[in-house]
């Protein structure tokens, strides 16, 4: 089951997951996210820096270039001399107007 089958609710990890950002700052690495997150919780997936559609609207982050520019941009010139790891992920590449019928109707979604 995916995707379609999940619809929004329950999609967290566990509790006692040691996720990627959780070891990163455990060794002293600062992390960030900037776009669409599609992992949760918080507390598994902790980030320094987080700009999501869980904090902002889908289209001024994941769609909108120039705002995720920005936002690394924001990020890079923090003053912090920890190595960093930055993931940023773009809604772009699921643009409507290319998806099949039998995939649903998430493109009348947005």
């Amino acid at each position: 089951m995916y995707g379609l089958h999940q619809d929004v609710h329950h999609f967290n990890s566990f509790d006692k997951v040691r996720s990627l950002p959780l070891l990163l700052s455990q060794a002293g690495v600062r992390t960030g996210i900037i776009g669409k997150k599609h992992v949760g919780p918080e507390t598994v997936y902790p980030f320094d820096f987080a700009y999501t559609e869980e904090n902002g609207s889908v289209l001024q982050v994941g769609r909108n270039i120039t705002r995720i520019k920005l936002l690394v941009r924001k990020f890079l010139q923090t003053q912090d001399d920890r190595p960093f790891f930055l993931y940023v992920a773009f809604h772009d590449p699921h643009r409507c107007g290319h998806s099949q019928p039998q995939y649903g109707t998430f493109c009348e979604k947005f």
